[in-house]
């Protein structure tokens, strides 16, 4: 248990005590504005998407490409989804180990989701360096719950083992989301029907406010998937909410591990990052 509260047995413990039920496909449902899909503004209509996820491992190698000159050495990034019990709820887990590079001292990069396999609400989401720097908030409700370690994310790497002090901060949720930028991403869409052309928004937490982040499903195109068979997957392109101008394309396939490749554009320096199956 930490001083913060939070038994971190609860967080970081793949369950090994899964039962036959906790086995069983999830059959998740975007229903109560979590999963609620808009169509076209214009039709004023919503469509609700039915879930499936399934556990799985996955592993990606994340490489920077600059708009000129050659792209550095990728790296490792590992993702695997549980399912689990929370707090003595059926939850689903999905952990993600980023491999950053270094020439001394560990620099991973953990990032842990837990959340309700039925709206896909979030209980809990963590990233944590390996130095023990992390950022973790907690919900309950309408109400959110962050706890940061001092020294903060951006600090120089500490000693491993260094006991860190933190500071908590609560607060309200206007409404229900999906967790897209603490960790979840382009998982939202896993395990549901699609249909290219689709478009519409979600609602995702960004800072402590809840915003619409813009998609559309713009094709099916075949992409490396795991063991490096062609696949075929749904191409979602992932826009900015207002006053952001982060953006993903995502292709995503209809069994696990679903992401197979994820890009995202970056302005300073020029170029885009991509997560490619490894």
């Amino acid at each position: 248990m930490r001083g913060d509260g939070i038994d971190c047995r609860e967080v970081w413990s793949f369950s090994n005590r899964a039962t036959h039920e906790v086995r069983m496909m999830i059959r998740i449902r975007w229903t109560r504005l979590v999963a609620v899909v808009a169509t076209l503004p214009a039709s004023g209509a919503t469509t609700v998407a039915s879930h499936a996820i399934e556990p799985y491992t996955n592993a990606w190698i994340m490489t920077f490409h600059p708009d000129s000159g050659a792209s550095a050495a990728g790296t490792l990034w590992e993702d695997r989804m549980d399912t689990v019990r929370w707090r003595g709820r059926l939850a689903m887990k999905r952990e993600q180990v980023e491999h950053l590079p270094s020439s001394s001292g560990d620099r991973r990069v953990y990032y842990v989701n837990i959340f309700d396999p039925s709206t896909l609400a979030p209980y809990v989401s963590e990233r944590r360096r390996a130095d023990g720097v992390f950022i973790r908030i907690t919900y309950v409700g309408d109400s959110a719950r962050e706890v940061k370690s001092v020294p903060g994310w951006n600090a120089p790497r500490v000693t491993p083992g260094t006991r860190l002090d933190s500071t908590t901060r609560a607060f309200r949720l206007t409404r229900s989301f999906a967790d897209f930028y603490n960790g979840m991403y382009a998982t939202v869409f896993a395990g549901r029907p699609m249909s290219v052309g689709e478009q519409g928004a979600f609602a995702a937490l960004r800072g402590d406010s809840v915003v619409d982040v813009p998609y559309r499903v713009t094709g099916k195109e075949r992409v490396r998937g795991p063991g490096g068979d062609s696949t075929l997957a749904y191409r979602i392109d992932i826009g900015a909410p207002p006053g952001s101008s982060e953006r993903y394309t995502s292709w995503i396939s209809e069994r696990p591990p679903y992401v197979l490749r994820l890009v995202s554009p970056q302005k300073q320096p020029p170029g885009y990052w991509s997560w490619d199956e490894k």
